[in-house]
């Protein structure tokens, strides 16, 4: 059963609402769906975040599941076929946007060569075509995500015939995208002498085993269950992360406590050395010498700024 309302249309299936909100440009698009059972063949024409704001919908590409949870998202480009199912004692929240290839490739030419009107044609290839990494992020941990996080509540108070709001809301998407893309793009090309499939792979296993990283660097953690998260031989990955990522996985560990403990420090909540425990730092000296070595203070120069 359907309602059109001017740009509008209501759409009542498998118990679910959906609520597409369409703009007059057909290839820059946002849908806000409504579900607790569905399955259906998605084909994508274009650029496609798959957003979910409350519960869980799973996403099948070529036999690989991601499950999408609540303030995560799935990126995928026009040569991407996946399928959706949902199934849920309650409603299922999401929120798919497509952007068109013309809107992505005036954003990315801004961005890379302001004075050019044409993209970067090896990062655009890239994003357009086959070779494209597929994935699922965390919204809290990406410049989209969060943009997203922040730009989808209030979508629902503002009427889709707003073009310039529209306008920016797309052109906001394309250049988040862009900026969290370009690094994966050179993690990519860093597995350049692999098969496109290989590398693919192979990068979500990195991106496992940096995740892990990413949620327990305050914690004693060893690279046998770091890689063995990756489901790779410790020397296969400590060899792929330095090359991907260009610092080992321990500095990289390093790095994450340093940050935490900047922020920490900044905000003046506690004293250094309960910074550098909570951190994961065995002694106070120990932390000191790493701070100074990256930022050039001491901790409790930071402390008092």
């Amino acid at each position: 059963m359907s309602q059109n309302a001017g740009e509008q249309t209501f759409h009542i299936f498998n118990s679910g609402p959906i609520y597409r909100e369409k703009p007059k440009d057909e290839l820059n698009a946002i849908d806000f769906s409504c579900y607790k059972q569905l399955e259906k063949c998605l084909s994508s024409k274009n650029f496609s975040i798959k957003y979910v704001r409350y519960g869980t919908e799973m996403h099948t590409i070529k036999d690989r599941n991601y499950h999408i949870g609540k303030d995560k998202y799935l990126l995928t480009n026009a040569f991407t076929d996946l399928d959706i199912t949902i199934d849920s004692d309650q409603y299922v929240h999401g929120a798919c946007m497509e952007i068109s290839p013309s809107l992505l490739a005036e954003v990315l030419a801004v961005h890379h060569d302001p004075a050019s009107p044409y993209p970067r044609k090896d990062y655009y290839d890239y994003l357009t075509t086959a070779a494209f990494f597929e994935n699922s992020y965390d919204a809290g941990k990406t410049n989209l995500g969060r943009y997203l996080q922040h730009a989808l509540p209030q979508l629902h108070a503002v009427s889709m015939t707003d073009d310039l709001y529209l306008g920016q809301f797309f052109y906001n998407l394309a250049e988040k995208l862009l900026t969290d893309q370009r690094e994966v793009y050179r993690y990519v090309r860093s597995l350049d002498s692999l098969k496109a499939i290989t590398r693919k792979d192979l990068l979500r296993r990195l991106l496992r085993g940096k995740e892990l990283m990413d949620d327990q660097y305050a914690k004693k953690i060893s690279i046998a269950e770091i890689a063995r998260t990756a489901m790779m031989s410790e020397y296969y990955f400590l060899r792929l992360f330095k090359k991907t990522f260009n610092c080992s996985p321990h500095q990289y560990v390093i790095y994450r406590r340093l940050q935490k403990a900047f922020t920490l420090l900044h905000e003046g909540h506690t004293s250094v050395a309960d910074v550098a425990y909570e951190c994961g730092f065995t002694d106070i000296h120990t932390f000191s010498k790493a701070f100074k070595k990256r930022y050039g203070w001491n901790p409790s120069a930071v402390r008092k700024r």
